[in-house]
């Protein structure tokens, strides 16, 4: 995108991110329990609210819940575990590197 070629619709906040940087970044998990997470869902860590879920399902292949959510860059890290409030409940989830599958060559 050319910032430099003019006004057009969403120039200040893409100028205002650029210049901030970013505060959240969207992030691929895995539940390491049996629930599997929704839209809306809460992102915890050390109880604390950090972000929410924005799609999640159970993954047939991998047997487990898989989603994508925005966290606070700081906890977006590979590896990184979240909690994913299901129920009022915390269900223990790790941020992966895409995409979801198994690859079954490889056991």
């Amino acid at each position: 995108m050319k910032l430099d070629k003019g006004d057009f619709i969403g120039k200040d906040p893409i100028l205002g991110a650029k210049k901030d940087g970013l505060k959240r970044k969207l992030v691929p998990f895995v539940l390491k329990g049996r629930g599997f997470p929704r839209q809306g869902y809460e992102i915890q860590k050390n109880g604390k609210k950090i972000g929410f879920v924005t799609s999640g399902t159970f993954s047939p292949s991998l047997e487990k819940g898989i989603g994508l959510g925005y966290v606070a860059v700081e906890h977006s890290i590979k590896g990184e575990e979240l909690d994913i409030m299901i129920r009022g409940k915390p269900e223990k989830a790790e941020i992966i590197k895409p995409p979801f599958y198994r690859d079954f060559t490889h056991k």
